[in-house]
Order: C-alpha cells, then sequence, then structure tokens
C-alpha cells in the first residue's frame, strides 16, 4: 500500500514539473500566457467562465487565442504559429478582450498594462471593484475601454488620457468612480464616445473636454457635478448625444448648442437646477434634433413657437418646470412628433386645434396647468394616440369623441376638470384602455354598458360626476378591472351581482349614490377584495354574512344606508380588517363575540344604529373607539372609560335594596377600620388614588401639533391594545396612529427623547411621517404620527408572517425603493445629522398612494438584529452607513418577497442571493426575485436585478465599502434611465 502511494507521489511530480515545463515553455513562446494567467489569479469566477484560461498540450499553439474573450492579431498568429520564435519577447499578439457579462468580480490586475498591442478591452457588465488600474496607459494601441455597469471606485486615472492617444470609446457608465473628471481629457483627440454616467463625480466640467473636437457621444448623467454648461459646447461640432442629466447643473441653457445644428440628435438635461428661459432661437436650429428633454429643472418663460422648426423631432419634454404662457400651435408643424410632455408648469390657454392634425402624436400629457377652454372634438382623427393626460386643469366642454379613433388608446386621464356632457360611445367601446380617470368633473348621463366589458381595462374612476341611471342592468365582465369607482354621483337602483364577480376587483368604491336594495350575496366571490365603500346610499336588509369570505378585506365603509338586522359574526373572521364603519344605519342587538377578539381592527365606528347589550369590557375594541363612535345606541358598559352607562342585570327594586344593603356594611367595615386608617393617615400623608391615576402619573404627553387630546386618552387605548401599531383619535374626530415601544437603556432620558423627537417633528418631506407628539412612560413611550391607511411595509409584505406581496407590481415596489432611499437621504443632510437607527419594514408605512413615508421614531442597537450592521455588534455607535445597511435587508426583502429573519440560507438575506447568484450569475432572478413580479418580462427583470445589485452594496460587511444614500438614491435612479421614459409612464 505504501508503495502505491509513493509510486502515484512521484508519477504526480513528474507530471507536474512536465506540466510547468511545458507551461513555461508556452509562455515563453507568446508571454501573453502568463500574462493572462496572472490577470485571472486577481479574478473571481464563481460560474468558471475561464475555465478555457489554461495551458493543455493540444491547444499548445492555438493558446491563448482560443481562450474565452480573447482575439489575437490574425496576422501574428499565423506568423506565430508558423514561427514561435518570429515574434520576439515580450510582443503581444492580443487586440481584443470581451469578458462583459460573465458574472466576474475581483479586481482588475494592473499586470493587464502588459498586453502592449490591445486594441480592445469589454469587461462591462460585471461586479468588479477596486480602482481603474493606472497600467492600463501602457496599451498604447487601445483604442476601445468599456468598464461599465461594475462597482469600480476611486478616481479616474487622469494617466488614461494623457497615454491612450488612440482611444476611441471610453464608457464608465454606473461604477462608484469618484473626484473630479480629469482635465486631461481633453488630450484625446480621437475620442468619439465619451460616458462617465452614474458616478459620483463631483465638481465642474473640465473647460478642457470642449476640446475633443471628435466626439459623438457625451453622457455625464447621474453625478453630482455642479456650475454651469459652458458656452464652449459649440466647440463640439461632431457631436450627436449630449446627457448631461441628473446632476447639480445650473445656470441657463448655453445659446452655442444651437450651432450643433448639422450633428446633434439627442439633448438631455434633466434632473438639474437650469433656469431661465429656453433659448428658442438657438435651439430650433438643431435641424436634425430628434430628442428634447429638459424636464425638471427652474426653466421659465414661454415655450418658444420657434421649436416648431425642429422638423425631425420625436419627442419633447419640457415639464416640470415653471413655463407659461400658452402652448404654440406650431409644435404641430413637427411632422414626426410622438410625445409631447408639458406638465406641471404654468401654461394657461387651450390646447392648440392644431394638434388635432399631428399624424404620428401617441403620448399627449399637459397635467397639472392651468389650461382652460374645450379640447377640439377631432383630437385623435389624424393620429394614433396611445395616452392622454390632460388631467388638473380648468378644461371644460365636451370629452373628444375620437380620442380611440385609431384603436390604440389604452391611458386615458381627464380628472380634476370641467368637462360636461356624457361619457363618448367612442371612449366607452375602446377595446384597448386600461387606465380611465376620468373624476372631479361635471359628466352626466348613464355609466355605458360597453364599458363593463372592456377586457383589457383595470382602473376605472369616474366619481364625483353627474352621472345618473341604473347599472342594474349592465352585466360586468371586465376581466382584468382591479379598481372601480363610481362614488360621488347619482346612479341608482340595485348593485348589480356581476360586480362582485370580476375575478380582479381590488377595490370597489360606491359611495355617495342613490343605490338601494340589498348587497348581493355574490360579494363572498370578491376574493381579492380589499376595499369596500358603499356609503351614503339607500341599501337595505342584512349585512350578507357571505362578506366574511372577502378574507383580504382591509377596509369596509357601510355607513348612513338602511341595513337592519345583526352585524354579521362573520366579519370578525377577516383577520386584514383594519377599518370598519357601519354607523348611521338600523342594525340591532349586541356586538358580536368575534369582533371583540379581532387584533387587525384600527378603526371601528358603530354609532347611530339601535344596538344594545354590553360593549366588550376586553379585547381589542375599547382601544380604538370614544364616545362619538358609540353613540346613538343603547350600548352599556362594564368601566366608565368609554362614556356608557354601566350595565346592570338587577331588576330596579332588587337593584335598590343591594345598594341599601352595601351602603350599611360599608359603614359598619368604615368604623370598623377607622382606627387603623387613622395609623396609615399618620405614616402616608398623600391619599392613595386609584391604579390608573397611579399609571398616569408616570405618563408624560408632549405634542408638537395641535391635537385635542390628554394622556388618559393615550394611555387607555395603549392598554386596550395588543397591536405595537394601532389608530386612535383625538376629541375633535382627527384619526391619527400611535406606534408604541418598550423603554429599554437605549432610550435615552426622557429630556434626550424630547430633543430628538422635536426635531424630527420639525422634518418635511414626502417620503417621512410627519410626527405629532409623544407619550413617554416609565416602561414604554409612544410616538403619535400622522394616519397612514396601508399601515407598514411589513404587514403589506408579511400580513400573518405569510408572503403576500402580490398586490404590488415592479412599479410600487421600485417607488418604495426610491422613495425610503430619498428620505433616508433627507434626513442624513439636515444640519442636525439625523439617523434613523431601526429602519426596517416596520417603520417604513405607505400612504393611500402607496407612497413610502419613514417613521422616525427610537434609534436604539435594539429590535430587528437582521437590519443591525455587523459592527454594531462590537462598536455599537450608529452611524450613517449602518442606516445603509438596514435600507439595503429592506430593500431585498421587497425585491425577494421573503424575511430576513426567515431566508433559506438560515444566515443573512444577503449572502443567500449572493450564493444563488454564485451558482447562476446574474440570470439567477427567476430564483431570488418574488414569483408574483418576476418573469413578467426580460427587461423589468433586468431592472429588478439591478437594484438587488444595489442592495448588496448596501449590505457590505465592511462600512467603507457602502455607499452614502445620496449615491443610492442616484445609483436607483439610473437603474431605470435604460427605459425609454414613455415606458414607464405607461405602466402607472
Amino acid at each position: 500500500m505504501e508503495f502505491r502511494k509513493s509510486r502515484a507521489m512521484v508519477l504526480a511530480g513528474i507530471a507536474l514539473v512536465i506540466l510547468v515545463q511545458f507551461s513555461a515553455a508556452a509562455a515563453a513562446a507568446n508571454p501573453d500566457v502568463d500574462t493572462l494567467l496572472r490577470i485571472k489569479s486577481y479574478i473571481l469566477d464563481p460560474l468558471n467562465k475561464l475555465e478555457s484560461w489554461k495551458i493543455e498540450s493540444s491547444q499548445a499553439s492555438a493558446a491563448p487565442c482560443s481562450w474565452l474573450g480573447i482575439t489575437c492579431d490574425p496576422r501574428r498568429k499565423a506568423q506565430d504559429r508558423s514561427n514561435s520564435s518570429s515574434t520576439s519577447p515580450g510582443t503581444s499578439v492580443i487586440i481584443a478582450i470581451d469578458l462583459s457579462s460573465s458574472n466576474l468580480s475581483g479586481t482588475i490586475s494592473p499586470e493587464i498594462g502588459s498586453l502592449g498591442a490591445l486594441q480592445s478591452l469589454n469587461l462591462a457588465h460585471n461586479n468588479f471593484t477596486g480602482p481603474i488600474p493606472p497600467s492600463l496607459a501602457q496599451c498604447s494601441s487601445l483604442k476601445h475601454l468599456n468598464l461599465s455597469d461594475n462597482a469600480l471606485s476611486e478616481k479616474i486615472p487622469a494617466v488614461l488620457f494623457t497615454g491612450l492617444t488612440q482611444l476611441e470609446t471610453v464608457d464608465f457608465w454606473i461604477n462608484s468612480l469618484t473626484g473630479t473628471i480629469p482635465r486631461e481629457v481633453g488630450y484625446s483627440p480621437r475620442l468619439e464616445h465619451l460616458d462617465l454616467g452614474g458616478n459620483y463625480l463631483e465638481g465642474s466640467i473640465p473647460a478642457e473636454l470642449f476640446n475633443l473636437s471628435s466626439l459623438r457621444y457625451l453622457t455625464l448623467a447621474g453625478n453630482s457635478l455642479v456650475g454651469s454648461i459652458p458656452e464652449e459646447i459649440s466647440k463640439l461640432q461632431r457631436l450627436e448625444w449630449i446627457y448631461l442629466g441628473y446632476n447639480q447643473l445650473n445656470g441657463s441653457i448655453p445659446r452655442g448648442i444651437g450651432s450643433l445644428r448639422d450633428s446633434l440628435l439627442h439633448l438631455d438635461l434633466v434632473f438639474n437646477d437650469l433656469s431661465g428661459p429656453i433659448p428658442g432661437d438657438s435651439i430650433a436650429n438643431l435641424s436634425r434634433l430628434e430628442y428634447l428633454f429638459l424636464y425638471t429643472n427652474r426653466l421659465s418663460g414661454e415655450i418658444p413657437a420657434s421649436l416648431g422648426r425642429l422638423r425631425r423631432l420625436i419627442s419633447l419634454d419640457l415639464s416640470n418646470n415653471t413655463l407659461s404662457g400658452a402652448i404654440p400651435g406650431s409644435l404641430a408643424d413637427i411632422p414626426t412628433l410622438e410625445i409631447v410632455n408639458l406638465f406641471q408648469n404654468n401654461l394657461s390657454g387651450p390646447v392648440p386645434v392644431s394638434f388635432s392634425a399631428m399624424p404620428r402624436l401617441r403620448t399627449l400629457a399637459l397635467w397639472r396647468n392651468g389650461l382652460s377652454g374645450t379640447v377640439d372634438p377631432r383630437l385623435g382623427t389624424a393620429s394614433n394616440l396611445t395616452a392622454v393626460d390632460l388631467s388638473t386643469n380648468a378644461l371644460s366642454g365636451l370629452i373628444p369623441p375620437a380620442l380611440c379613433a385609431n384603436g390604440g388608446l389604452f391611458k386615458l386621464i381627464l380628472f380634476d376638470n370641467a368637462f360636461e356632457g356624457p361619457i363618448p360611445d367612442g371612449i366607452a367601446r375602446c377595446a384597448s384602455l386600461k387606465r380611465v380617470r376620468i373624476q372631479n368633473n361635471r359628466l352626466t348621463g348613464n355609466v355605458p354598458g360597453s364599458l363593463a366589458l372592456l377586457e383589457e381595462l383595470y382602473f376605472l374612476d369616474m366619481s364625483n360626476n353627474r352621472l345618473s341611471g341604473s347599472i342594474a342592468g349592465l352585466n360586468w365582465s371586465c376581466p382584468s378591472l382591479q379598481i372601480l369607482s363610481l362614488q360621488q354621483n347619482s346612479i341608482e337602483g340595485e348593485i348589480p351581482a356581476s360586480i362582485f364577480q370580476l375575478p380582479a376587483l381590488v377595490e370597489l368604491q360606491l359611495g355617495a349614490n342613490e343605490f338601494r336594495g340589498e348587497i348581493p350575496a355574490t360579494i363572498g366571490e370578491a376574493q381579492l377584495l380589499t376595499e369596500l365603500d358603499l356609503s351614503g346610499n339607500h341599501l337595505s336588509g342584512g349585512i350578507p354574512s357571505q362578506i366574511g369570505h372577502c378574507s383580504r378585506l382591509v377596509s369596509i365603509d357601510l355607513s348612513e344606508n338602511m341595513f337592519t338586522g345583526f352585524i354579521p359574526a362573520s366579519l370578525g373572521h377577516i383577520s386584514t380588517l383594519s377599518t370598519l364603519d357601519l354607523s348611521r344605519n338600523l342594525l340591532e342587538g349586541g356586538i358580536p363575540a368575534t369582533l371583540a377578539s379581532m387584533q387587525s381592527l384600527e378603526f371601528l365606528n358603530i354609532s347611530e344604529n339601535r344596538l344594545s347589550g354590553a360593549f366588550p369590557s376586553s379585547g381589542a375594541l375599547s382601544a380604538i373607539v370614544n364616545s362619538s363612535s358609540l353613540a346613538g345606541n343603547e350600548l352599556c358598559s362594564t368601566t366608565r372609560q368609554l362614556g356608557l352607562p354601566t350595565c346592570r342585570s338587577l331588576t330596579s327594586a332588587t337593584y335598590a335594596l343591594s345598594w341599601i344593603l352595601g351602603v350599611g356594611l360599608c359603614l359598619c367595615v368604615a368604623a370598623a377600620l377607622a382606627y387603623l386608617v387613622l395609623l396609615f393617615l399618620n405614616r402616608r400623608r398623600r391619599h392613595v388614588r386609584p391604579q390608573l391615576e397611579e399609571d398616569l402619573k408616570a405618563w408624560h404627553l408632549v405634542l408638537f401639533h395641535k391635537l385635542r387630546l390628554n394622556g388618559e386618552e393615550i394611555v387607555s387605548s395603549s392598554s386596550s391594545s395588543s397591536s405595537d401599531v394601532f389608530a386612535a383619535s383625538d376629541q375633535g374626530g382627527n384619526v391619527f396612529s400611535v406606534k408604541r415601544f418598550l423603554r429599554s437603556s437605549g432610550l435615552g432620558s426622557d429630556s434626550e427623547l424630547m430633543r430628538r423627537m422635536e426635531a424630527v417633528s420639525r422634518l418635511r418631506h414626502e417620503n417621512v411621517a410627519k410626527v405629532l407628539g409623544i407619550c413617554t412612560g416609565k416602561e414604554s413611550a409612544m410616538v403619535l404620527f400622522q394616519h397612514l391607511p396601508q399601515g407598514s411595509l411589513a404587514s403589506v409584505l408579511f400580513p400573518g408572517e405569510k408572503p403576500d406581496a402580490g398586490a404590488l407590481g415592479w412599479n410600487e415596489r421600485y417607488d418604495i425603493c426610491l422613495g425610503t432611499a430619498r428620505g433616508l437621504a433627507f434626513l442624513h443632510s439636515r444640519p442636525e445629522r439625523i439617523l434613523h437607527g431601526s429602519l426596517s419594514p416596520h417603520s417604513v408605512f405607505l400612504d393611500v398612494s402607496s407612497r413610502p413615508k419613514l417613521l422616525v421614531e427610537f434609534a436604539t442597537l435594539e429590535g430587528h438584529c437582521c437590519y443591525l450592521a455587523p459592527e454594531l455588534s462590537h462598536s455599537k455607535i450608529l452611524t450613517e452607513k449602518t442606516d445603509v445597511y438596514a435600507f439595503g435587508i429592506t430593500v431585498l426583502e421587497l425585491l425577494t418577497g421573503k424575511q430576513a429573519s426567515k431566508n433559506k440560507s438560515g444566515g443573512r438575506i444577503a449572502d443567500w442571493i449572493e450564493r444563488c447568484i454564485v451558482e447562476k450569475g446574474w440570470q439567477a432572478g427567476d430564483q431570488i426575485l418574488d414569483v408574483s413580479t418576476a418573469g413578467h418580462s426580460p427587461l423589468v427583470d433586468a431592472e429588478m436585478m439591478r437594484v438587488v445589485k444595489i442592495a448588496l452594496c448596501c449590505t457590505k460587511p465592511s462600512p467603507a465599502e457602502r455607499p452614502a444614500m445620496a449615491q443610492v438614491v442616484k445609483l436607483l435612479e439610473n437603474a431605470r434611465q435604460s427605459l425609454p421614459r414613455l415606458v414607464q409612464m405607461m405602466e402607472v
């Protein structure tokens, strides 16, 4: 046995020596072999993509030209095969390396500078980290350098531009590069394509850049550049594409840009701080311009009529500025114009009649302006409209009947105007419609029956109009309809049974109409229904018990009707129910026991009915009601907290006798104990109050906003609520939310809490919840904040600890990611440097529009351990980077639909995701992403995986490797910039 082992070791040694000698010989014949193997040693290759990068006897003559991603000079390669000694040592035959999208990581080896003949290097769409090696400048033949979509950091080596005089392409899009744009960039006379977007570059645009006379493509978007756009841009006479958006550039649009008349195709200056008027006469000279994007700046003045001279323009977006005056009708002179986005400005006057003659118009978005007058009825006849949004203006007259004349309209948004008359038949029969919002107008007539048959329609809001007639005879069979709102009209008759049989129905709002009759028993078939509003009608009969089958209901409003009978016990079986309003009906009987034991309920109003019996003193109900929500009934209570009369089970005579005997007995006992009382009084100078009063003395309520409230009401609500987050209301009926915490050493003193929360109460940001007050006790504390009816993100993602985020599409999830990031970046940018400290899905709440709002509470090291950064296990110091880590974990939960504390790996959710990526590469979306959202389209999956990549950067073990939240915001914004803006608009 020992002999066999010795023999095997000898043979292995001989083989190793032969391999080393063979490798050395091969390397001597071609030094590129040794260079590539050294480069490989710096690379992490989980999918073994570089398996071919090795020397085998059968491939010796071809190495390394047969290796993956390697291209050799065919002339030199043929020469080497015929005579390997013909190439002098140190001479490279490799002219191109393409390892893009190979799931590689690690760093770029400085050895790459040894490849002197290299003309093209493409490492895009990987996860390389570290700096760009300055040794690349030794590749003097390099023409094309693409390192985009990685995680490269540090400054851009200036030597690249001084040493690589042959450069034609430099693409560093989406990395983590810092510093300023090197002035040496102007020393690359052949440079045609320069993309430095999606990084963290600062400073101004160097004037030397405009020496690049060959430049065709310039992208500096998604950085933190400041200063103005130099007039010297006019020197780039071959420039076809300018993308400087998502920076902090200020000043005016340079007039010299008009000198690029013969070259410029795409001008994009969005999301900056540009001001002043649009230089119309200058831009109008750009005869080849196809895309003009100037949205989200501070541009003012009128839209120049001269823009009508841009006869090749395809898309015009001037939205979200402060432009004023009328919309120039000359825009209709552009025969190629497809997209017109002028929303969120101060424009006035009518929609130009000339727009009706635009042959290629597809998207017309003019919302949130001051437009008035009527809209030409021919709008849509000459074009193929797909999206029309004229909402939030002062438009009047009839809805143009021809908007869907060519059968492509799928988005019609006209709310908040003064449109009148009936809904046009051409609209009601438009089979392509998906989203219709025409609420808050003056529309009259019946609800067209053809609307109820549209197969693509998923959102229909016609509320707050003057519609009348009955919908009882309509056969509602829209298979995609999710949201139906007809409230605040004059619709009468019965509610059709078919409405509850819509398979996708999520929200149904029929309140404030003239409906009569009973609720159809088919209501139990609405399995996806989350919101039901039938209030303010004339509905009668009993509330059907089948309503309890709607297991996803969150809000029910049946108030102000004529319902009779008992409150169905089945309501208490809806585990998701948060709001229940049965007020102003004719209901009788008592409160069902099932309702009394509900844990999810946050709001209950049963006032003005004929209910009787004892209101439950135990359970959660007493914490969410007050005297006004119970008034107008014959209810009683065993306590006096709710303002109800005390329940009495004895007859009056028996009760009187019992009272007399009780009083007599009390007097006897009092006399017998008098002596003991005197002794106690000598030892205690104050009277012992009831326990509730003692508890109240330990609580301190501070209100930062005007509420009619005292500490007793908050404490009593909290003591009877089993949930850490519950709704409450003040004496004026104002609803707010309360979140309760256990006091611990981490919370600090009362004065520290007050100082922090007072600072938080002054914060104003669309993604930060408004804090209204704080109530502190010895063992716990409570934060009062604005009422956010959808609850926390955790309750949406993990209701009952079962992932159920299917209602959140990719758009909603992305908006939640971006909104949360913006809220956190806002906190970190404050002069007082506010840290969140306890970010998780439990502290992100959603408003009625699913917009995220951070509840900034008490920054502690306790709570959900899976959101705590690794360094907190020893440093115990909260920092901005610990917030970034918690954000990353929260995003991963949002995208995967899995709880961080219960992921498959048993460890960090980030570790599990990274293992999946190691196994399958960046195509692991089907394994990682929430199945309810992933797989809908390759584009959506790719975007979601980009956000996964950003989240993984946030969860790096080392704080220094994590980006700042301001950088995260830019990364998230860049993650969707690959999509045409039109597609993003149409998805809403």
